[in-house]
């Protein structure tokens, strides 16, 4: 009997030890959060979680009823803040509400003096099934949340352009174009090569970007957050801009997964524009056919000045 009642007590302390680190953590953050006017839920469910862990460890019913309560105010928040939407709910419930279920293991809710597993069981279950009832409803794309209007953009797409990350808005990812076909992929050759002269050393992670093709330019960003611009037909370059990123303070990896174009016909200056963010969390907006600069973007951006190179 002693040695069951020490087993519950070393079950209920880890738990509780769980929680308290798990709300301090959220505590601070939202801290954090509230003095850059942010919400104010990561600071009061941080409370409450520290605060359940504390009269968890302690034995106190209570806690188990405060956490409980916490998951019922996360699932409404969670719920008015994302929507119907799974994906968006699933980071918000899934831990929390796994961690709910832990009270109901027999040593815990025995060693808070319960006889049968709390409410807090039933709002992780509760949680849990949201999560899944919303995940199994079939998607409605007519309810106007997702568009299907065909941008102007990809409405004056050419056959041959690739001109965002999926090719079209949607993602399809897939080229209209017919000349290359399984009988004669064997025959191609390589028609260019074309180095951006970052080496590894001078960088946290390989090339990564996927290159975007808006009429006869291919634009691409290396692992530093330089901007190139390519001619499609020789791969000579036309421009690059290097931002001159300050990686103080990186972690393991730095990078730069692509660029965007967005055009802007009613602009007199850079109708067409190259968007790009840094790893030192700038937002440049550079003119598409020079690479120089959009000086009315934000309040301008610091780095070398554009490298054309001979038209």
């Amino acid at each position: 009997m002693a040695k069951r009642q020490s087993d519950s007590m070393n079950i209920r302390r880890l738990l509780a030890a769980i929680l308290v680190l798990i709300g301090a953590a959220a505590l601070w953050g939202g801290v954090l959060l509230v003095q850059l006017s942010g919400s104010t839920y990561y600071l009061l469910g941080g409370l409450m979680v520290v605060t359940a862990g504390v009269l968890v460890w302690r034995g106190n019913r209570l806690g188990a009823l405060l956490y409980g309560l916490f998951l019922l105010v996360t699932l409404l928040w969670s719920y008015w803040e994302a929507g119907a939407d799974a994906w968006a709910l699933a980071p918000r419930l899934i831990a929390p509400a796994v961690l709910g279920l832990c009270f109901a293991l027999p040593p815990l809710w025995r060693g808070l003096g319960r006889r049968e597993p709390s409410f807090v069981v039933g709002i992780s279950v509760l949680s849990l099934a949201v999560i899944a009832g919303v995940g199994l409803r079939p998607a409605d794309y007519t309810a106007g949340r997702l568009p299907l209007a065909v941008t102007p953009l990809a409405a004056g797409n050419q056959d041959g352009e690739w001109p965002v990350y999926g090719r079209t808005q949607g993602g399809s990812r897939f080229s209209p174009l017919a000349q290359i076909t399984p009988t004669n992929v064997s025959g191609l050759r390589q028609a260019w090569v074309y180095r951006t002269g970052v080496v590894q050393a001078g960088a946290k992670s390989p090339l990564q970007a996927t290159p975007i093709m808006v009429g006869d330019t291919v634009y691409l960003c290396t692992q530093t957050n330089i901007v190139i611009a390519l001619d499609a037909e020789t791969g000579k370059e036309r421009w690059r801009f290097d931002p001159k990123i300050d990686a103080t303070g990186a972690s393991v990896v730095t990078t730069c997964r692509g660029v965007a174009y967005h055009s802007a016909p009613e602009q007199a200056e850079c109708p067409a524009r190259i968007i790009s963010a840094t790893f030192d969390a700038r937002l440049l907006a550079l003119d598409a056919r020079t690479g120089r600069p959009c000086r009315r973007f934000g309040k301008g951006m610091a780095g070398e000045p554009v490298r054309p190179a001979p038209l």
